[in-house]
């Protein structure tokens, strides 16, 4: 089932991208294209964070989207309002449920075989792990369950958990 809902959240993230793609300019098109975005923009999101977490990823790729690739085409008032009504304010509301429920969300550890510590160690690895998938393609590496990773006790256990925080120190450094 997990799967599915990966893949159901995926689709409506991308679909979320792509109708802010075409809503993206909305001063030359203030018609359907704004109605568009201010009613099928939340539906797709909403979709994609109930199906899974991970939509509010959407929120983020928008914000990186703007920051880079847009960053300098024209923003009038109305996609300035928008942006902060339908990108912002979900992400301050998301970030005050966090925090209100913050002893909630570690008791889920409780039913782990690791901590959230142990966790945010092992994502070096993980973000590698990904980045190697991305960089040098291999058919038989990819998959739908990536967990295979061993569980980082400490900075220097496992030893790969080591090299992985300090490769991400240099492409932090490059980037």
């Amino acid at each position: 089932m997990s799967v599915e809902l990966n893949i159901l959240s995926t689709f409506f993230t991308l679909l979320g991208i792509i109708v802010w793609l075409l809503s993206r300019d909305i001063r030359a098109a203030r018609s359907y294209r704004c109605l568009m975005s201010f009613l099928v923009y939340p539906t797709i999101f909403a979709a994609a964070l109930l199906s899974k977490e991970n939509g509010i990823l959407l929120c983020l790729y928008i914000i990186i989207l703007d920051a880079t690739i847009y960053k300098f085409h024209p923003k009038d008032r109305l996609y300035t309002y928008w942006k902060l009504l339908l990108v912002y304010l979900p992400l301050l509301l998301l970030t005050i449920y966090f925090v209100s429920r913050w002893s909630n969300i570690l008791v889920g550890y409780d039913r782990r075989d690791f901590t959230l510590a142990q966790r945010l160690l092992t994502e070096n690895n993980v973000i590698l792990d990904y980045l190697h998938k991305i960089l040098i393609p291999q058919s038989n590496i990819f998959g739908v369950f990536n967990d295979h990773f061993p569980i980082a006790k400490s900075i220097l256990d496992p030893f790969s958990n080591a090299v992985s925080i300090h490769l991400m120190r240099l492409l932090n450094h490059f980037l």
